[in-house]
């Protein structure tokens, strides 16, 4: 998925490695260079979170869906505040 403001940088969710990998891309000639990774939030005891996708808000914020750990998460700073957004939101649970 391509960041929304440059359009040049892509994030991919690596549910194997548990971590979201980030990779320059240069539109002039297609290469795409890896660049980063970013863990996509914060463990509680000791369990993989497991990214699987991601998107970005009308506001810039992104979010990643957690498969393992049942998390959505805020990974990045946020493009329309330029600051950390850590927020872990566990899945609720339904009333049976």
């Amino acid at each position: 998925m391509l960041e929304p403001t440059t359009g040049n940088i892509a994030y991919v969710p690596d549910l194997g490695m548990d971590l979201i990998r980030q990779f320059h891309f240069e539109e002039e000639t297609g290469t795409i260079t890896p660049c980063g990774v970013q863990v996509s939030g914060v463990k509680a005891g000791g369990r993989a979170l497991g990214p699987r996708y991601m998107f970005f808000g009308k506001l810039g914020q992104c979010y990643c869906v957690n498969e393992l750990s049942s998390q959505v998460t805020m990974p990045l700073p946020s493009l329309a505040r330029g600051r950390p957004s850590w927020m872990v939101r566990p899945r609720r649970r339904c009333s049976q």
